[in-house]
């Protein structure tokens, strides 16, 4: 009798694997995900005092970009996150790169691929099956004569398992693609098939349709393990294919390419189905081309629900908004275009939970440093994925570089006296967006998303001082874009007392001037703005705070340091500030409505309506999602210390337990 057996899938060389956001896995009964991250040593790439930043400075890039880290330099962490509580469990931490994870189908083993560097330069692959955390066997390995830098494309490739439990196909590094067959109890290697990749089984199990050449030729391989079928030629594809519910069908978004210059794709992206018996192609265009050619195109993600009939993508090209939309293909009707986040933000590696409801995406640059989120379809709220501080500084680092330019390119011009002067931080004056509600919305969302951030859990281990000074400086950012000004004030007294600058303790008198506005406090911004003004140019600037009130040191303060005259920077800011307060005086006294309710005491989390335009209104068949709804909840971090392998099993983490062997024929 034949034994069935297990396929491990290679590595492809694509280049576009680089741009491609690594895939979030969700568990078989929707309530966990699974997802491979990667950490940078070092400290936050933010520089403290960026809040100060309001010039040229402040274009340069706040995270990693684009560029992958080099194998070197970073660790890579395989985690296991409830959707519902967002507790967090790592299950793999390593110093080469690992794959994205798979689930089994009953949801209780997960199988990844790693790189294991050895000591003479060399590594080795191997393929693990997770039964438990403190329970790991190895299928496969392979040894590798040197750690590539492809090797970090890794992460962008996930393991895929049948539906039947027979079957597994695992991204397996290797200088070129290709295709390995297993089985599934003892890891023996029985067939290689090169120039393979992106795996995706057919609901019984029997198929299996992948990927080959440039991405662009969609193949189907039987359970016999013959040689593989050519079914079309498909366009450039980045995700792995879907099969229809009754397995006579793959679809996939694809980048078209065109009809009169084959040899240059443009920038449509299409829909395609093909019919694995007969290889016929249906095509439905998702977006005509945009334009210019020229502009990089990032790659396609999208996600069916269970019954096909709901399609959510995305489509990332250089230079133009990030979008999720959600399109019915059957009847070709658009519900609803959106980014949970802002439309600056780059999205990708949709995930639709298996239940409906959830949207899974990782959010910032492409590649696996993106971390993870997921968004309530019916309420319209997002809940960022923070599994370590690693993962909090990279949201709260995306999320600042989606709001500063957004306050650099929209903040009016401080005139006095017909010049220009220069602002003392990024920071708006309460009410100058108020012609701008978009505008204004979308900081506020920003604000609401990146101050959820800022507060670790109790029970985490202390934080870095560098990490401590980024979220000092965050919060206080993130709680004026949200006009919580109350907080504000609050988090910028804890702020004042790390810095030790004297020009940003003067500039953080400005700040403080600003928030009194926000809360209505007129008398005590115009006390504040009136000894900002009184200060010479040229004179020290060290503020004490003293019962009297405020005051300046002399030139030798108490203890005996001499402080040389600095010119002041922005000396026309309080003369600005001072004209400001005195409009808004005059608004809020003409005003009942706001006189009565400051900005200040608006209620800074309420969900907000989305601005005219950006999102279509709810539609009836949303229901059909709404039971299955997971209600927003705090992030927690669980830190395992030590080796990860010995920590003892947590009450609410699944079971893992070994698969059955395959069956024979």
């Amino acid at each position: 009798m034949r034994r069935r057996m297990v396929r491990v899938m290679g590595l492809t060389s694509v280049v576009m694997l680089g741009c491609l956001h690594a895939p979030v896995l969700w568990s078989p009964d929707g309530r966990w995900l699974a997802y491979t991250m990667a950490v940078r040593p070092g400290p936050p790439s933010l520089t403290p005092g960026w809040i100060f930043e309001t010039g040229r400075e402040a274009e340069r890039p706040l995270s990693w970009g684009d560029q992958a880290p080099r194998p070197a330099a970073a660790i890579y962490r395989l985690w296991a996150t409830r959707a519902d509580t967002g507790a967090s469990v790592v299950l793999e931490e390593s110093r080469g790169p690992l794959t994205s994870p798979c689930w089994s189908p009953d949801g209780k083993v997960l199988a990844f691929g790693r790189l294991v560097p050895e000591d003479d330069g060399r590594a080795r692959f191997e393929v693990v099956v997770q039964e438990a955390l403190d329970r790991k066997t190895v299928l496969f390995q392979r040894p590798c004569r040197e750690l590539s830098d492809k090797s970090v494309d890794l992460p962008s490739l996930a393991p895929a398992w049948s539906p039947n439990s027979s079957y597994l196909a695992v991204p397996v590094f290797q200088h070129a693609p290709g295709l390995a067959l297993i089985r599934a109890d003892n890891g023996r290697l029985l067939k290689e098939e090169k120039d393979a990749y992106f795996p995706s089984w057919s609901p019984d199990g029997t198929k299996l349709a992948f990927l080959g050449g440039d991405a662009e030729s969609l193949y189907v391989l039987d359970d016999n393990f013959g040689p593989a079928r050519h079914l079309a030629e498909i366009g450039q594809a980045s995700q792995p294919p879907i099969w229809s519910r009754d397995g006579r069908s793959v679809a996939i978004v694809t980048r078209a390419r065109s009809q009169r210059d084959l040899a240059h794709p443009t920038q449509q992206s299409d829909l395609v189905r093909v019919q694995v018996e007969t290889g016929r192609v249906e095509t439905l265009t998702l977006n005509s081309d945009p334009g210019d050619r020229d502009e990089t195109y990032y790659g396609a993600s999208f996600s069916f629900d269970r019954d096909g009939e709901e399609l959510f993508y995305t489509i990332d090209i250089e230079g133009q908004p990030s979008v999720i939309t959600w399109f019915q293909p059957r009847t070709q009707v658009t519900h609803k275009k959106f980014n949970p986040l802002d439309s600056t933000i780059r999205v990708g590696s949709l995930a639709l939970a298996p239940t409906g409801g959830t949207l899974a995406f990782r959010a910032g640059p492409q590649g696996h440093l993106s971390p993870p989120a997921v968004y309530d379809l019916a309420a319209n709220t997002v809940t960022p994925i923070v599994p370590d501080d690693a993962a909090r500084v990279e949201w709260i680092t995306t999320l600042i570089g989606a709001a500063r330019p957004l306050l650099r390119g929209n903040l009016p011009a401080a005139i006095v006296e017909g010049r220009v002067v220069e602002r003392p931080t990024l920071l708006p004056i309460p009410g100058e967006f108020a012609s701008n509600q978009e505008l204004t919305l979308r900081l506020r969302r920003l604000g609401r998303i990146g101050r959820s951030l800022c507060d670790r859990p109790a029970d985490a281990p202390s934080a870095s001082p560098a990490l401590e000074a980024l979220l000092d400086e965050a919060r206080l950012f993130f709680d004026v874009l949200r006009e919580d000004y109350p907080s504000a004030l609050a988090s910028l007294e804890a702020f004042e007392a790390r810095v030790t600058d004297p020009e940003q303790r003067l500039r953080l008198l400005s700040v403080r001037a600003q928030i009194f506005l926000g809360q209505g406090q007129f008398g005590r911004a115009s006390e504040t703005i009136a000894f900002l003004q009184s200060i010479p140019q040229g004179e020290p600037r060290r503020v004490e705070m003293t019962p009297a009130g405020m005051r300046m040191t002399s030139d030798d303060d108490p203890t005996g340091m001499k402080h040389t005259p600095e010119p002041v920077s922005g000396q026309g800011w309080p003369s600005y500030l001072a004209l400001r307060a005195k409009d808004s005086a005059q608004e809020v006294a003409g005003d009942t409505e706001r006189a009565a309710a400051p900005p200040g005491h608006r209620k800074p989390d309420a969900l907000e309506l989305l601005p005219p335009g950006a999102a279509i209104p709810f539609v009836p068949h949303l229901e059909r999602f709404a039971p299955e709804v997971i209600p927003p909840q705090d992030v927690r971090v669980v830190e395992p210390p030590g080796m990860l392998d010995r920590r003892p099993q947590p009450p609410h983490l699944p079971r893992f337990r070994r698969p059955p062997p395959p069956p024979r024929r």
